[in-house]
């Protein structure tokens, strides 16, 4: 682990069939130095689901990628997300990927850390939750392997519009569900929690439960070319701009 260096980033959003916006991103992951672990903490895609059998088209070249790294031996970790979950043991296999349905839990040095998208930190958003369940149910996904992923993905991009889902919003702030919801966690006995879904980069110090933590938030790939770094020198840091880190080691 001494000679570890993680990569965490959530919300790129990519569309089928934009090249150009999966090429960016492919790049940036096949040239980010000394990588070895990856966690994508959802919402990578714009629209995906796992088939047994198939797979949604106009993501090759993004996927190429993700292929690419773990055939040279970096760990893959996937936290599925609103937009992108019941990917399935076919994804997993053909893309080297370790899935997280709900959450992920690590530990990176000293520190425990809770990896999850964030959809549900909001406990008064009723409908997403409601989504959640009713896109991973049973029924839903055999609804799926019958439609097929050229419809569904037709079907998710009318989902988009008619729900005005978030990440089409221009937010100056997040809200303070993301803050709460990593104070649950530092109080459960986590020392550091990682959300995306907010599509808002923050990085605060948390009490909570008599003990200190740390909430890191992705932000997002789609505007902000936010993300988070560990390794044992310098522990986590936030960068924005597909660049330099905004916060300091610590």
């Amino acid at each position: 682990m001494a000679d570890a260096r993680w990569l965490f980033l959530s919300d790129a959003h990519l569309a089928p069939g934009d090249t150009a916006c999966q090429g960016e991103l492919a790049r940036f992951l096949r040239d980010f130095p000394g990588l070895t672990h990856l966690c994508i903490n959802g919402d990578l895609f714009d629209f995906f689901v796992g088939f047994r059998r198939r797979e949604m088209a106009g993501f090759e070249t993004l996927l190429a990628a993700l292929r690419d790294l773990t055939g040279r031996g970096v760990t893959l970790h996937y936290v599925e997300g609103n937009h992108d979950f019941c990917l399935g043991p076919r994804f997993a296999a053909a893309y080297g990927a370790q899935l997280h349905p709900d959450h992920a839990t690590l530990t990176l040095g000293t520190q425990r850390v809770w990896v999850e998208h964030g959809d549900l930190a909001n406990p008064a958003e009723h409908l997403a939750h409601l989504f959640r369940w009713l896109f991973r149910s049973r029924a839903a996904l055999l609804l799926a392997e019958f439609i097929g992923p050229a419809r569904l993905q037709r079907f998710g991009r009318w989902l988009d519009r008619a729900t005005g889902d978030a990440h089409y919003m221009v937010r100056a702030t997040a809200h303070p569900c993301f803050r709460a919801h990593a104070a649950h966690r530092i109080a459960a006995g986590y020392d550091v929690v990682i959300l995306g879904h907010a599509h808002i980069p923050s990085d605060e110090v948390v009490e909570a439960g008599g003990r200190r933590g740390r909430y890191l938030n992705l932000g997002d790939w789609l505007a902000h070319r936010s993300y988070v770094t560990w390794d044992a020198t310098a522990g986590f840091r936030l960068h924005e701009d597909g660049g330099a880190p905004v916060t300091p080691p610590r």
